[in-house]
């Protein structure tokens, strides 16, 4: 069902093949017509792939992109995102992908700089602690310090992370393409769609230079503001594969018992939260696209502090307007009005069933629209769209 691979992805072909193989997902290879990538004794004996279908499958996938490296690493976190199409198994079992990545040895670290600045870090920096403070798919932080004394965090990219991410994507684009025209989910998923903006990000991503650019325009948007913070990025130490930034120090936002003993009012954090992500699209036509609680810091006088801008979003005028009319409509328990919304957005296709998608509106209109704020849960309210959403193949902008 894929045409033959070029000469130089057959080897990568070979070892996804092997490996969702060996985690029980015998059956896409089936569906795929990938058999001929698997091991002679594999063909022969497919039993032994089928041994892991008894297992739970979300934990395999989660073991499958652990072992596939950097690009499935980065979209399993993607997806751990995505319950408007998978599961809460799957969900779950995918968020762990976050504390997935290994640290890399100082020593390659070194060659970057040697590469980018043509000397040691120790050069570029008065410190530099060789220990990373953290690890991620594309790169690493350290913390350092300026010739000033600042104090700062340097992300480094891996090397040789640019060429094996590309040579995956090619991988990826051609497995849904097949997935869309072969499998009943991908015709209603469009997956070549999820995949083809999935590259894109994570191309940009590998671009720290476009990175510092995104930190720019959001200190920009946000600055005077009394209650957000936005770190400085340092230009003269930044490269596409170097990025060095103002250190921030706080809480996460789940530190709870830690905000309670610094005496940081929690109501006045989340109100100041909502009113962020608020801001960023409606005011500014812009999001931070990756704001879990490591990149969102309560800073000691309680401002907001965010960091990693490798993922941003923007919105243009008509997303605006329209994310305007379709949150209207539900505050307002207009569920005809909600479902046209949702068609003009592009998010209801022609295998929608208008009828029953209208009933299980009306049936989350009447469960919360006269709630009182007091009773409402964000979470909950989320989940259940989220649930309607994969229930009905509706595809989320």
């Amino acid at each position: 069902m894929i045409g033959m691979p070029r000469s130089s992805q057959v080897t990568r072909y070979r070892e996804i093949v092997s490996v969702l193989a060996r985690h029980g997902f015998g059956w896409l290879i089936t569906e795929l017509d990938l058999r001929n990538m698997l091991p002679l004794g594999d063909r022969l004996f497919p039993a032994q792939m089928e041994d892991a279908q008894d297992r739970t499958q979300a934990l395999h996938l989660r073991l499958a992109f652990e072992e596939l490296g950097p690009t499935f690493i980065k979209l399993g976190q993607v997806l751990s995102t995505r319950s408007d199409l998978l599961s809460p198994a799957y969900t779950a079992e995918l968020a762990k992908l976050q504390d997935a990545a290994p640290t890399v040895p100082y020593s390659q670290i070194a060659t970057v700089f040697e590469a980018d600045f043509g000397v040691a870090p120790d050069e570029v920096y008065a410190e530099f602690d060789q220990l990373p403070l953290a690890a991620a798919s594309i790169g690493q932080v350290h913390a350092a310090r300026l010739h000033d004394g600042s104090e700062v965090v340097v992300k480094v990219q891996r090397p040789g992370i640019v060429a094996a991410i590309e040579r995956d994507l090619e991988v990826l684009l051609d497995l849904a393409g097949a997935i869309d025209k072969h499998t009943d989910f991908g015709r209603r998923t469009n997956v070549l769609g999820l995949v083809e903006e999935f590259a894109f990000n994570l191309r940009c991503e590998l671009d720290y230079d476009r990175e510092a650019q995104n930190v720019e325009r959001f200190r920009l948007a946000f600055d005077g503001d009394q209650d957000i913070y936005i770190p400085e990025i340092c230009w003269a130490q930044t490269t596409s594969r170097v990025l060095t930034m103002e250190r921030l120090h706080g809480y996460k936002v789940t530190e709870l018992e830690e905000l309670e003993r610094a005496g940081i009012d929690r109501r006045q954090i989340a109100a100041n939260i909502v009113r962020l992500m608020m801001e960023e699209i409606f005011v500014h036509g812009m999001f931070h696209a990756d704001p879990h609680p490591g990149n969102l810091f309560v800073l000691p006088d309680g401002m907001i502090g965010m960091i990693d801008f490798g993922m941003v979003g923007y919105v243009d005028e008509r997303l605006q307007e329209s994310l305007s009319r379709l949150f209207l409509a539900l505050s307002k328990g207009d569920s005809e009005r909600l479902m046209d919304e949702m068609y003009y957005m592009g998010m209801i296709g022609g295998q929608v069933n208008r009828q029953t998608l209208r009933q299980d509106l009306d049936h989350l209109v009447i469960c919360y629209v006269n709630q009182s704020v007091q009773n409402l849960a964000a979470a909950g309210i989320f989940s259940e769209l989220t649930e309607l959403a994969r229930r009905h193949h509706v595809q989320l902008p």
